[in-house]
């Protein structure tokens, strides 16, 4: 058909190099957030959380402090790997006889055993307390070098500024 919009879409990402650090993540802003946290004097647990707390605004739908995740943390003067889990919890009131287990695995993203009408997956009784926040404090105390403030300021500024909503966001 004559006049048929088309769309050109970029599959790949230029090669960036750097001394001192690079930062890696879904989105450029994000990415920039993280690399100047390192240009600033900070370490790569400052950059991650910075670069966490950019992703939350840039990328809402797969990021932000309502979700989960887990940090790994190697330190070459100890040749000591550290592991920090900010997975999610039940609710301490959680009644499991609420969740019945069936035959068969949900069809979800984790495959856990199936609980009659999906009750751990979808719907209020599917929520769960996010760990991402209490996880990335821990690492901030235990491994960063900077506050919480310095590292917050440019995810905030991204929310105030507002982004440009394009092909992959809408």
């Amino acid at each position: 058909m004559p006049g048929d919009p088309k769309e050109n879409w970029t599959i790949t990402k230029s090669v960036v190099t750097g001394d001192g650090g690079i930062v890696v993540s879904q989105h450029h802003e994000a990415s920039h957030v993280g690399a100047s946290v390192l240009a600033q004097g900070g370490n790569a647990i400052d950059a991650a959380i910075a670069t966490s707390a950019a992703l939350g605004v840039v990328e809402p739908w797969m990021s932000g402090i309502g979700g989960c995740g887990n940090l790994l943390v190697y330190l070459a003067e100890e040749q000591k790997t550290y592991a920090i889990e900010c997975g999610v919890r039940a609710p301490l009131a959680l009644d499991l006889d609420r969740y019945p287990l069936i035959d068969g695995r949900d069809s979800d993203l984790f495959a856990w055993p199936a609980v009659v009408e999906d009750r751990n997956v979808v719907g209020p009784e599917s929520v769960a307390v996010p760990g991402l926040v209490a996880g990335l404090g821990l690492a901030l105390a235990q491994f960063g070098t900077m506050q919480w403030g310095r590292l917050l300021a440019p995810a905030i500024e991204l929310a105030t500024r507002g982004l440009l909503v394009d092909w992959y966001s809408s």
